[in-house]
């Protein structure tokens, strides 16, 4: 019997999915099942005497560079997804009682403690654990955001409820991202009360130890350190120079993750002092801030924005690369947005509640969430574990909780699991063409 699946998902960062490999097989102690679905068309060369159990491919939904942000934003939702149902449905056919998913950017350092998650989740009675939020409302997580990074789930539940059995239509793509897509997922197929959101992104931490993110943060961050799980997050491309692939080989040496050849040359290559390395880390942030603050940009200097590099370093390259008259309009267009943005931030905090709490559900508008009392009712606590019971989310305790809340029904196998082609979705979302 293995220990646990490891489903990883990529596109062609094949370099990573190695490391990862060395990492599980040569560092970690116990037996795995090691799955890799990837949107690239021909992975098979670049992965070849790799120690993979499975290597499956996406179907062939294209992404071009020329498609508009409509189709790119749906396209990229289909491929994540494809690969998530894919690399999830092999893992569940493993003989390990849990599978987890990963993409290749994202490093459990702790074996025990991903084994802590799982042993968590059959204690109480859990068969899909997440981290994100429940409650949180935008257009494309209705339902709040659940992570595709690091969620887990019990292998013979999800083979006995089909829960990566579903067609790419079936959750509305381009309505719906592929967090959203989770909440839906655990919410439909899981069940609240089997779900375990073991973690927020509040909670996790920068290198310095700094919170990672702020609260519906809509701009990707540089990295994230779940430090109960140890869970990292870590987008490379978003620091400076190599800064990214340094800090990616400190994480490894910190957690011992040492051995095997991918990793020692990665190591050997980008391996740096911590003083050093942290010193360069916050140079090249404070040398992006400081180009906002010269130019009275004060809330692009700000610590929350620090956090975005990529988005602050595209705003700063545009004004490098343009002409004198380029750089006054560009200078013209960040000080209206910032005044805007001041302007639009007192208003909210002012009026929101006043003018649009009437007009609309309490637990539906920014900034205001479920989470806290999902939180509480998700907990999960030594020796007990807390219920939705006593919760009525502000319906008629005579209504809650339904009086057939006991039954458990199978629910109806869904049809086929597969596209062979886009266009189906051409048809179906003709619109996002025009």
């Amino acid at each position: 019997m293995k220990d646990f699946a490891i489903a990883i998902s990529v596109y062609d960062k094949f370099d990573n999915v190695k490391i990862l490999v060395d990492m599980i097989r040569k560092n970690w102690q116990g037996d795995f099942d090691i799955i890799v679905c990837s949107s690239h068309r021909d992975p098979y060369p670049h992965l070849s005497g790799c120690d993979i159990d499975h290597l499956l491919v996406t179907e062939n939904i294209p992404y071009q560079p020329s498609y508009s942000p409509e189709q790119q934003a749906l396209h990229l939702t289909l491929r994540v997804v494809d690969s998530i149902r894919k690399s999830c449905s092999k893992a569940a056919q493993s003989s390990a009682p849990y599978g987890v998913h990963i993409h290749s950017d994202c490093i459990p350092l702790s074996w025990p403690h991903l084994r802590s998650l799982g042993e968590t989740m059959k204690r109480h009675g859990k068969y899909f654990a997440a981290r994100g939020q429940y409650g949180q409302f935008n257009q494309d997580v209705p339902m709040g955001a659940l992570d595709d990074m690091f969620f887990v789930f019990d292998n013979r539940f999800a083979q006995a409820k089909g829960l990566w059995e579903f067609d790419l239509l079936d959750f509305l793509p381009h309505r719906v991202s592929m967090h959203g897509f989770l909440a839906f997922l655990s919410l439909a197929r899981v069940g609240l009360r089997n779900t375990y959101l073991y973690s927020q992104y509040e909670d996790d931490l920068l290198w310095d130890g700094r919170q990672a993110t702020s609260y519906c943060s809509r701009v990707g961050i540089p990295m994230s350190l779940n430090s109960k799980f140890h869970f990292l997050h870590l987008h490379e491309s978003s620091f400076e120079g190599d800064l990214g692939l340094n800090l990616k080989a400190y994480y490894l040496q910190e957690y011992g993750l040492t051995k095997g050849a991918a990793v020692e040359s990665f190591i050997d290559r980008y391996g740096m002092d911590k003083e050093v390395l942290f010193e360069k880390l916050k140079n090249s942030e404070e040398e992006l801030l400081n180009f906002f603050k010269n130019k009275g940009l004060n809330r692009l200097a700000s610590v929350t924005y620090s956090r975005e590099p990529i988005y602050l370093r595209k705003i700063r390259d545009r004004y490098l690369k343009s002409s004198l008259l380029g750089k006054a309009r560009w200078l013209a267009h960040r000080h209206g947005a910032q005044v805007k943005n001041a302007v639009i931030e007192f208003c909210k905090y002012k009026f929101w509640e006043s003018f649009l709490a009437p007009m609309h559900y309490r637990d539906a508008m920014y900034p205001s969430s479920l989470t806290p009392v999902y939180r509480k009712a998700l907990a999960v606590k030594p020796g007990d574990v807390a219920e939705l019971d006593d919760l009525s989310f502000g319906v008629s305790p005579a209504l809650w909780p339904p009086k057939d809340a006991h039954l458990r029904l199978e629910p109806p196998k869904p049809p086929g699991c597969s596209i062979s082609d886009i266009a189906p979705l051409k048809k179906q979302f003709a619109s996002l063409e025009r």
